[in-house]
């Protein structure tokens, strides 16, 4: 079973051998919901898309750099330093989006409303999985 006390990269673990998957693709946008399953699990990971990221630390990316894709937009506050930061994982694919500028209080709203099976809280901060 899974607990609410467990972290995302574990679900996401968990899932995959419930569901009997040697590795899935994999698209998240903030680190905490890749960072853990990709630091522990990248033989795990088929692809891994990053949408819009506003940070990234690309320490766990290494391992999954030639299986990486980064979507980016080429305007706002985070381009310079995602850009700085990719420069060190010349593997990867990033695919900028002209005149795009990422925006992260969407992002926090569908997070915040999801009722998807990964643990996301709900409106009411309770967890979407229960013991």
């Amino acid at each position: 079973m899974i607990g609410a006390d467990l972290s995302v990269g574990e679900r996401i673990g968990q899932l995959l051998d419930h569901l009997g998957l040697l590795e899935a693709h994999v698209a998240a946008c903030r680190p905490e919901d890749w960072e853990g399953f990709v630091s522990r699990h990248p033989d795990r990971v088929a692809s891994l898309t990053l949408v819009c990221p506003h940070t990234m630390d690309t320490t766990p990316l290494r391992p999954v750099a030639a299986r990486l894709a980064v979507i980016m937009g080429d305007q706002g506050p985070s381009v310079a330093r995602l850009r700085q930061s990719l420069a060190t994982i010349p593997d990867a694919t990033v695919i900028t989006l002209r005149d795009y500028v990422a925006r992260t209080e969407f992002g926090e709203r569908v997070r915040r409303s999801c009722s998807c099976p990964w643990g996301w809280p709900l409106r009411n901060g309770s967890p979407c999985l229960r013991r």
